[in-house]
């Protein structure tokens, strides 16, 4: 039997910039986003999505605010944070179980309206070998 790399998961890493601001504020629409689009793609949810409000006071009175999500599946999880002034969203899926990474990029931008992204996709745990 020859030894065979096995792909253990993989990670999509989303850069959404120009975001519906109004997006970036609907809390209700940030969780069905977590639900559907984890469904969309077969994964198993095991907790209900978690969204909270993040606030962070910097110098001179300034203050950068957001909403951060996760969700967990049985595959790995979703999460994503959020920076509204700045029409921006980080969301990095993984999972052990394979997806469509380019339909997941196209369906970011839709939802949540961004006039652009950029996308890196990592392989894990390549090190990982089976038997055939």
């Amino acid at each position: 039997m020859e030894n065979k790399a096995l792909l253990r998961g993989k990670s999509i890493l989303v850069d959404l910039y120009e975001c519906d601001p109004l997006i970036l504020q609907d809390v209700e629409r940030q969780y069905k986003i977590l639900v559907d689009l984890p469904m969309k793609i077969g994964m198993t949810i095991i907790s209900a999505p978690q969204i909270a409000r993040w606030d962070i006071p910097l110098a001179k009175n300034r203050q950068e605010w957001g909403y951060s999500g996760t969700v967990l599946f049985a595959e790995s999880h979703a999460y994503f944070h959020s920076w509204p002034e700045y029409l921006y969203v980080m969301f990095d899926l993984t999972s052990c179980k394979d997806f469509d990474h380019a339909m997941v990029s196209r369906d970011l931008k839709v939802l949540f309206g961004a006039g652009r992204l950029k996308v890196n996709v990592v392989s894990r745990g390549l090190e990982f070998e089976c038997q055939e």
